[in-house]
């Protein structure tokens, strides 16, 4: 009898799910997996199902398997709906996979049980500057440092956010305040803000088109239905890095019309932007990295090059 109470101790719902994080803690994801699956099928009393259903999404989410970390999520949410984190984490994996709707949706859900969260107000900046909403990233960002003046992910966003203004200063003051609360990606938004600034001072100095008010004329132009002008802006706004503009001027032209077309080359611009613009044949893009250093007057002279091509096009379609 004391030998069979035992047993019922040690594979209770609660032993197996404190195995369960034991193995998580560990990083053996596959263990944890079939530690919390025992659990959940047993009585819990110490643990709620909504945060074993929680650490099994990150479980998943650790092995790759976003389907499953999502359906767990999901039930965790339906146990507890006021569970900030699982809404988190549920954001987290929908931005992961270019969603931003339905990212957006679960931050501001989860704001709503946990308004002062430091981690859904920095997770719904950064997102808002994946969707090209930089004012209202900084709103978010400043709103989550003045409730959590340590917290160096907003200060990061931010500065990142601050970049795509072209508030360089601005951008790197925060950054520094991100280094000192222990920020670990700095290296990575000083890169953005040195190449950020020097396309913004060279678009300044030359006299080429002004592609950020030129391509809401050509998208107009392109999609004139109201619906498929939505749609194409909602596709091209997936992209929000490095050579911005020319980027989503080459996706325009390359695409021709075609939405499957557009999301394929937003996701090849998305894992490397150069690889656009190599594709839709821009005359810089395939010159050797550092020609504007080495050789200033080839690169002008292929500058512009492209922008004549390109003009060419674009007064087409806007004459059209």
């Amino acid at each position: 009898m004391i030998a069979k109470l035992l047993g019922s101790l040690i594979n209770s719902g609660d032993n197996l799910a404190k195995k369960g994080i034991e193995a998580f803690k560990r990083g053996n994801y596959k263990s944890a997996i079939e530690y919390f699956d025992q659990a959940i099928d047993q009585r819990l009393r110490k643990y709620s199902f909504a945060s074993i259903a929680s650490l099994l999404g990150f479980c998943y989410q650790y092995e790759h398997e976003l389907d499953k970390a999502i359906e767990w999520l999901n039930k965790a949410i339906e146990s507890d709906r006021e569970y900030a984190r699982a809404w988190l984490s549920l954001g987290i994996l929908y931005r992961r996979r270019r969603d931003f709707d339905e990212a957006e949706r679960c931050y501001q859900e989860g704001l709503n049980f946990s308004p002062n969260d430091p981690e859904l107000l920095a997770n719904l900046g950064r997102l808002y500057i994946s969707k090209g909403n930089y004012s209202q990233a900084v709103e978010i960002l400043e709103k989550s440092i003045s409730i959590n003046p340590d917290h160096a992910v907003s200060y990061g966003n931010l500065a990142l956010a601050f970049t795509h203004l072209n508030r360089f200063s601005d951008a790197e003051r925060e950054l520094e305040k991100a280094v000192n609360f222990g920020y670990g990606d700095a290296s990575s938004i000083r890169h953005k803000i040195k190449a950020f600034r020097e396309d913004y001072e060279e678009q300044q100095l030359r006299p080429y088109p002004n592609y950020e008010e030129l391509i809401p004329r050509i998208l107009e132009k392109l999609y004139p239905e109201p619906d498929e002008l939505e749609k194409a802006k909602n596709i091209l706004s997936k992209y929000q890095n490095r050579e911005k503009y020319r980027v989503h001027l080459g996706i325009l032209k390359c695409s021709k019309g075609n939405f499957l077309e557009m999301e394929r080359l937003v996701q090849l611009a998305y894992y490397d932007w150069r690889d656009l613009l190599i594709e839709a044949e821009y005359p810089l893009s395939s010159q050797e990295h550092g020609l504007k250093e080495k050789n200033p007057e080839k690169y002008e002279e292929l500058k512009q090059k492209e922008y004549d091509e390109y003009g060419d096009w674009i007064k087409t379609v806007l004459e059209s």
